[in-house]
């Protein structure tokens, strides 16, 4: 019976996101993909404005005195406690680089309580001492420190997520690993931004890859002049 119940109330959001959502004048995205999987699913029909929408998605450069000062190779794996980050598939793909100086860290301070505590458990079980997690939020300024410590960053999410932590990991010189189907890709390539599949996963080839360029691009789309511009555009 309970199952039946989420079942049913899953198909009633749906009916009432499709009756919503083909009814909206406008749709506001910088991710073309969305849009174009709510005209999909939804029926949606309004016209697309181009825009980032979040001031807390402008991109914030690194100062010298955020940067690491160890040899460790940081990894970030996910963003959130919620099973579509599909913590699991990650870390078994960077078990077999445990003989090597890296520290991993999943990031499960909010989302599901239970996937966290498996997450953490199956975290020590395949990576060991060489595995944590970060398990309470953090003021911004001291998580961008957190962040700016992170060397390779893997967002294994089956959907788009992560946009805030993503632009600043790229746009600082990071190795972002993100899946191929997601509608992120498709727009971090259209600009011209290096990203590594998730679901290929080879580290050394991440690493040996110049990315240095992606700090040009992303700092001069991601920047308030151009949020200025895209407000204009939609509140003209």
């Amino acid at each position: 019976m309970v199952h039946r119940e989420n079942g049913w109330r899953r198909v009633k959001n749906e009916l009432v996101r499709r009756f919503l959502i083909s009814r909206f004048g406008n749709l506001i995205t910088c991710i073309k993909g969305d849009a174009e999987l709510a005209r999909k699913w939804y029926g949606a029909k309004g016209r697309v404005w181009e825009c980032f929408s979040y001031t807390s998605n402008i991109f914030v450069s690194l100062s010298d005195a955020t940067h690491k000062d160890d040899n460790a190779l940081n990894i970030l794996v996910g963003n959130s406690a919620n099973p579509s980050n599909n913590h699991q598939e990650i870390i078994d793909r960077l078990a077999p680089y445990c003989h090597r100086n890296i520290f991993v860290c999943a990031v499960l301070s909010y989302g599901g309580p239970e996937h966290a505590d498996s997450v953490r458990k199956y975290g020590k079980e395949k990576i060991g001492n060489k595995f944590t997690s970060l398990d309470s939020l953090m003021p911004l300024k001291v998580y961008l420190e957190f962040l700016s410590k992170i060397d390779v960053a893997i967002f294994n999410h089956n959907r788009q997520q992560a946009m805030g932590n993503t632009i600043f990991l790229l746009g600082n010189g990071k190795k972002v690993f993100i899946r191929k189907d997601t509608t992120q890709w498709a727009f971090f390539v259209g600009l011209g931004v290096t990203v590594f599949d998730s679901e290929t996963f080879d580290l050394d080839m991440a690493l040996n890859t110049d990315t240095s360029h992606n700090n040009a691009i992303i700092s001069s789309y991601f920047n308030v002049d151009n949020l200025r511009v895209q407000y204009r555009a939609i509140f003209a």
